[in-house]
């Protein structure tokens, strides 16, 4: 049996880029919320959402109200994190606190640094990413997927057609995704 054939990952997902910008926190710390989507974390993510009830706020509030990033790294594999804030305590040597950072939250105002994207990958390049969002109040409830991400998701290199062939890793995955490209 020949061996089998690997596929185009430029094609599917876009070609590796390196972000113009990258935090110095990105470069050192990761999300404490980050995970490669396989069957076992789709399969949690899948009961979370199963879960919601778009009249009991408690039940999606997580991922409703907070930044889901997700990312496509150079080997093809698909991660997903909370969009997180980093607060270090310099009285205490390697002291590091995480939090999720909600999307109404301006960051900028406090002393405070952000996770995005590039902390997934520790400022390396990768091939897309984007935003995750729940919307309990749809029929059934639904994912929606964007590729919006300044550093990955959005360029002239990148189409709809690289954003739909992630929605197929969630999709075969069963979870439903509908998706929102921006230009």
């Amino acid at each position: 049996m020949p061996p089998k054939k690997k596929p185009n990952l430029d094609a599917l997902y876009g070609s590796c880029r390196v972000p113009g910008t990258v935090a110095p926190c990105e470069l050192k710390y990761s999300q404490r919320s980050c995970f490669e989507l396989d069957d076992d974390t789709a399969a949690k993510l899948k009961s979370l959402s199963a879960a919601a009830d778009s009249s009991f706020y408690m039940s999606h509030a997580l991922y409703s109200d907070f930044t889901v990033l997700w990312l496509v790294d150079p080997r093809g594999k698909l991660w997903i994190a909370l969009e997180e804030i980093v607060i270090e305590n310099p009285t205490i040597v390697g002291s590091l606190e995480t939090y999720p950072l909600p999307r109404s939250l301006d960051w900028r105002m406090f002393d405070m640094s952000r996770l995005g994207h590039p902390a997934i990958v520790k400022g390396q390049d990768a091939r897309i990413g984007g935003e995750l969002s729940y919307k309990p109040e749809a029929s059934g409830g639904e994912w929606w997927l964007s590729n919006q991400s300044g550093r990955y998701g959005k360029g002239s290199d990148r189409t709809e057609d690289h954003l739909n062939q992630v929605a197929e890793i969630f999709r075969s995955r069963g979870i439903n995704v509908v998706t929102f490209f921006y230009s």
